[in-house]
């Protein structure tokens, strides 16, 4: 008898998680739109019925280089849980359908789509269809606009992907992703999503990680997974999150037993970052989510995270965001749904 231990197996298994910050059911209309959208955690969209439409402004090459790297494996199995005719367009659409830009779908141009929308008018960039059957990832980080021109439904999941490093996996990807799975797959995650019996959650749980499987693989962040990192910087990672900006390094490397000057290269060999922009990323990521999610004053943010002062906070988000705490919130709290 042999056995095969797979050890990378065992490795991700206990350091990647999905974070689920938020799903449910939307039925949409007109009043769905927002410009310069840029989250603090990725969103997965399953189009039911209707349709949505996205304005990104990079990333075309990334698309068509996406397409290519979807593989065979995940063609057949949109093709498995599609109904005949869902087959037949999921077959079509796998191959043309993103190469082309949705340029043309359905007989609807994109400069049908910007005409008469106060969202069209004037944006620059390329405008893409939300469409049933399919599911939609928009990465942590990308900037993008969204709008309806009539009705949209849709099952939503707010995500994080947070791998060994506690970093987000498709933080800094710049364009959206899509995948055919058909009607009856969107039709199924709507029932799902509104089920209250303990194994639809798992349902779920399978579906979630199959799609991050497949976008990784589209987006080209599978390295991303496969680092693998020494025990002192790893128990760093698990330590970190907890511990506040304002903790001074030498408290750091007293806990894992080594000297700061051997803590700090060790780290910086590793990750190719030293452990202060580290730590800052980390705390910008974070101080994102609570202004989007609008609970906590900006003062208590602040002090949470572990800043000296509500001053230096707001200046520091202002030097790597773009704008202050108290602008990003005003931005983004009312979007934080759907």
């Amino acid at each position: 008898m042999g056995v095969r231990y797979n050890g990378f197996f065992g490795r991700v298994a206990n350091t990647v998680r999905i974070e689920v910050m938020e799903t449910g059911l939307a039925d949409l209309g007109r009043d769905w739109r927002s410009e310069d959208m840029c989250s603090p955690y990725s969103r997965l969209y399953y189009v039911i019925s209707g349709r949505g439409y996205l304005r990104t402004r990079d990333g075309d090459n990334d698309r068509e280089r996406a397409e290519d790297k979807a593989g065979d494996y995940d063609r057949e199995r949109a093709e498995d849980k599609a109904g005949d005719y869902d087959r037949e367009r999921a077959g079509e659409r796998v191959g043309e359908g993103r190469a082309e830009g949705n340029g043309n779908v359905d007989g609807i141009e994109e400069r049908d789509v910007v005409e008469g929308t106060a969202a069209g008018k004037d944006r620059g960039g390329k405008i893409h269809v939300l469409r049933p059957g399919y599911v939609y990832l928009i990465p942590n980080g990308l900037s993008y606009d969204y709008f309806c021109e009539d009705r949209l439904e849709k099952a939503y999941f707010h995500i994080n992907v947070l791998l060994q490093d506690r970093l987000e996996l498709f933080y800094g990807c710049r364009d959206y992703y899509e995948l055919p799975v058909g009607a009856a797959a969107v039709e199924q995650m709507k029932r799902w999503i509104v089920s209250d019996r303990p194994e639809d959650f798992f349902h779920i749980q399978g579906e979630i990680y199959h799609a991050v499987a497949v976008f990784m693989k589209m987006a080209g962040v599978e390295k991303k997974v496969e680092r693998n990192y020494s025990e002192m910087v790893t128990r760093l990672f698990g330590l970190l999150p907890e511990v506040k900006v304002s903790v001074p390094m030498r408290e750091m490397a007293r806990s894992l037993n080594v000297s700061e000057s051997t803590l700090a290269k060790r780290f910086r060999k590793e990750t190719g970052m030293s452990i202060g922009d580290y730590r800052q990323q980390l705390a910008m990521s974070r101080a994102r989510q609570l202004l989007a999610l609008g609970k906590l004053s900006v003062g208590e943010i602040a002090e949470e995270l572990g800043y000296c002062d509500q001053f230096y906070f707001c200046r520091y988000f202002k030097e790597h965001q773009g704008m202050t705490p108290s602008a990003y919130r005003q931005r983004y709290a009312g979007t934080y749904l759907h």
